[in-house]
């Protein structure tokens, strides 16, 4: 017979596949909305493909998050830093603000957020230069990204406030920091513009989305192709691959317009 410890083991097993098959779904349809584009031939019991959809989309998204979080923590701590070096620079260290920002980094040092502060530097370097190369692109734009990334700035900043802030009662300040957490996560989709970047990154990650591909296609869908280059003699087309690789069709870029076609009679060079 099966034991309770075991049998509740395997309920918390199938509700967490269950729980992460729905998040890659819910990504997926996301997805197929922006693009306006639904796959024929799909079900929702295809969850090895919506597993490998949530597996990649969290790892960008932990990457970014955590760049995110490294950069606004190094910020604040600049912040401080730099604070407490002019009040001692001027040598006002009777001044309320000069003992609230002391406390301030006491209180980080003791929650331990610069703990790892040259760790947090390097992340945020490397995670920098993708930032740049991603505004460089025109992928983000650099007002949404600086905007979300002073936001985190601000939220680890009344975090550590709420702390050592002996106003607020112990049993408010969870609640406080659990909804500045939130704030945080929502802030990153909401401010910074790279909702769009992870959803194509994470399609993309898994071979949805393909970039200057070659295609060739066969019947009617050979015909349309031809049609829209205007030429009548071409076999090869060029362009992106919005959606392909699963259910019966592909929605296909070629000569800057869209194109659905059939998989049976799509071959993709990339």
């Amino acid at each position: 017979m099966i034991s309770f410890r075991q049998y509740l083991n395997m309920n918390v097993a199938r509700n967490f596949y269950f729980c992460v098959s729905a998040a890659g779904v819910m990504v997926f349809l996301i997805y197929c909305l922006r693009i306006s584009f639904f796959p024929t031939g799909m079900s929702f019991s295809d969850a090895i493909f919506f597993l490998m959809v949530i597996f990649s989309f969290s790892l960008l998204m932990g990457f970014f998050f955590i760049g995110w979080y490294s950069i606004a923590s190094v910020l604040v701590w600049c912040g401080l830093k730099l604070s407490l070096f002019y009040f001692r620079l001027t040598k006002v260290k009777n001044n309320k603000v000069y003992k609230s920002l002391k406390r301030t980094y006491r209180t980080a040092l003791k929650i331990k957020i610069f703990e790892a502060i040259f760790g947090l530097i390097g992340v945020s370097f490397i995670v920098g230069i993708v930032i740049v190369t991603l505004i460089l692109k025109r992928k983000v734009q650099f007002e949404l990204v600086i905007t979300s990334i002073l936001l985190f700035s601000l939220c680890i900043y009344l975090i550590i406030n709420v702390n050592h802030d002996k106003r607020i009662p112990k049993e408010n300040r969870k609640k406080m920091k659990a909804g500045l957490s939130i704030f945080m996560i929502v802030g990153f989709f909401v401010f910074s513009g790279m909702w769009i970047v992870l959803s194509d990154g994470s399609m993309k990650m898994i071979g949805v989305k393909k970039d200057n591909a070659t295609f060739l296609l066969k019947e009617g869908d050979l015909e349309m192709a031809r049609h829209l280059t205007g030429n009548q003699d071409q076999s090869f087309f060029y362009g992106d691959a919005i959606f392909t690789g699963v259910g019966d069709t592909s929605l296909l870029i070629i000569n800057r317009k869209r194109l659905i076609v059939k998989n049976a009679n799509l071959t993709i060079s990339f």
